[in-house]
């Protein structure tokens, strides 16, 4: 098998330099986009990190959070990567890393090819209208009309303005989207798909800018899960995206030494997230122990 591996990555640190040096093998080929708005990013140092896979660097678009732009940089890797013909891809970011070496990730594809593994939360049913979540629900960031101006969360004014938007547009029962009636999905956007759903993901470009590219919120949570979920491939959805992300100690909790065993023993196959500046051991403790194995 061959695998596309996705990196969507803002600065070089150590950690994309142990997740490259990771994931570097013949069966692998390695994809990556580097935020725009990323000053001075050394590309050839980062080269060096590889030796056996192949290792491109896509045209760069500026990514803010919660903005369409983090779909656009997305479809970007697909578009790069899909002339491979690669048997999975991948989408990770630069703070994951695996935690199952090469030959044990590539023996679960092997056993499992054809599935989609993406997250799909609330037992793959569609979001409702009604979903719980305050001003800022699931259903909301899709249905209302978000400003979209970017850098909002960090401007007082202009967060006062979206939650007063918001909840004045709820008020009023506003849905932008009622007319197209269209289930909303919600998950993680981390994922491992095939070649077939890669490319029709890519062939819905135009129908994913039209729903998700204007007044939304966090619609990277909800544009593949939608599309994929209301297309014939929905039977090959697990509903589990093979990630090991704790959001109960943290948005997501960043991964620490006294953490090893929990990632080793897990049966997910990446884990999210990793700073080497908050504990930079679990990092090596991990590079060692794939590498040895």
């Amino acid at each position: 098998m061959k695998h596309a591996y996705l990196i969507t990555a803002h600065k070089e640190t150590s950690v994309l330099r142990t997740l490259l040096m990771l994931i570097d093998a013949p069966c692998n080929d390695i994809y990556i986009h580097i935020d725009a708005k990323t000053k001075n990013f050394d590309f050839d140092k980062v080269k060096t990190f590889v030796q056996k896979s192949k290792l491109i660097f896509t045209d760069r678009v500026k990514v803010y959070w919660g903005d369409y732009s983090q779909i656009k940089s997305e479809l970007m890797l697909l578009k790069a990567a899909i002339g491979g013909g690669y048997d999975y891809y991948h989408l990770i970011s630069g703070q994951d890393l695996p935690i199952k070496s090469i030959s044990e990730i590539n023996n679960f594809f092997e056993n499992n090819s054809g599935k989609e593994f993406i997250s799909i939360e609330n037992a793959a049913k569609p979001i409702k209208s009604t979903d719980k979540g305050g001003v800022f629900s699931l259903y909301s960031r899709l249905s209302l009309y978000h400003f979209g101006i970017k850098g909002w969360r960090k401007n007082k004014l202009l967060k006062g303005l979206e939650y007063i938007s918001i909840l004045t547009q709820k008020l009023l029962k506003v849905n932008r989207i009622a007319k197209l009636n269209v289930p909303v999905y919600y998950g993680s956007n981390w994922f491992s798909i095939t070649h077939d759903c890669a490319k029709y993901v890519i062939e819905q470009e135009g129908y994913i800018e039209e729903l998700f590219g204007k007044h939304t919120r966090c619609a990277d949570e909800l544009f593949l899960q939608t599309v994929v979920m209301n297309s014939n491939l929905k039977s090959r959805v697990t509903g589990y995206n093979l990630r090991h992300i704790d959001f109960n100690r943290g948005r997501p909790y960043t991964w620490r030494e006294e953490d090893l065993s929990e990632l080793l023993n897990s049966k997910d196959l990446f884990a999210r997230k990793f700073n080497e500046d908050v504990d930079g051991i679990v990092i090596e403790k991990l590079y060692q122990t794939l590498k040895n194995s």
